[in-house]
């Protein structure tokens, strides 16, 4: 099974559909909290930008602001693993990604 990687974050989809496209995730039926370790298991945390606070390499790990892990479908019905972090959300997904067909499917 190969992990999740990293797409984005809420802030990262823009005005344009963007709301939408994060709300249909986090309001999905389906859309859980799960574990850190259930999180760790399904998301290569190494995709995040090396300067991320959550970053493996990073020393600060973002703790202090963690709010939470789920698990989640994308419109598409694709899973989608995020954690919420000082209340944004930063998604993980199989690859390919296409981020407008998504966001044109939340509307």
């Amino acid at each position: 099974m190969s992990k999740k990687v990293f797409v984005g974050a809420c802030i990262d989809f823009g005005q344009k559909g963007g709301g939408q496209f994060i709300e249909s995730i986090t309001d999905h039926p389906e859309s859980r909290l799960i574990t850190k370790a259930t999180f760790q298991r399904h998301a290569d945390l190494h995709t995040l930008p090396r300067s991320h606070p959550f970053h493996p390499a990073e020393k600060m790990r973002g703790v202090q602001y963690l709010e939470s892990y789920h698990k989640s479908k994308l419109p598409s019905g694709k899973p989608v693993y995020y954690f919420v972090w000082s209340g944004i959300e930063h998604l993980f997904v199989d690859r390919p990604f296409y981020r407008q067909r998504e966001i044109k499917n939340s509307q």
